[in-house]
């Protein structure tokens, strides 16, 4: 097991719908495209995403909606 997951916590990513995130339609398209599609699809796709970027900008908040409506786990 790798151990940096093995130290991630499981945490409950809440019911976040896409509208609850204003002003990001853009940014939830792409990740719907990267990130829901793979995961709805998976034979289709390698496995893994790593959002990155400055703080502040929602990335944890964009990664519990998408875990919200795909049913996956998020961990942070």
């Amino acid at each position: 097991a790798d151990p940096v997951v093995y130290h991630m916590l499981h945490e409950d990513s809440g019911n976040i719908s896409y509208p609850a995130v204003g002003g990001l339609s853009d940014q939830i398209r792409e990740l719907r495209e990267y990130i829901e599609l793979p995961l709805l699809n998976p034979e289709l796709f390698l496995r893994g995403v790593l959002l990155y970027g400055p703080s502040g900008t929602d990335k944890t908040l964009l990664a519990r909606a998408i875990a919200s409506n795909v049913d996956t786990n998020f961990l942070e």
